[in-house]
């Protein structure tokens, strides 16, 4: 899981900087979810 709650950071992440993540957006054991932190621990517990 990849938890972020900036969605600038997370484009970022999928875009310019996929290369350097390793595409980490891309691999199918991999969520993205743009939410903050707590919350979705929260929520999803």
């Amino acid at each position: 899981w990849v938890v972020e709650s900036n969605p600038t950071i997370l484009e970022l992440m999928e875009r310019e900087y996929a290369e350097f993540s390793g595409d980490i957006s891309d691999r199918e054991n991999v969520r993205v979810v743009n939410e903050i932190g707590r919350s979705y621990i929260r929520e999803n517990n």
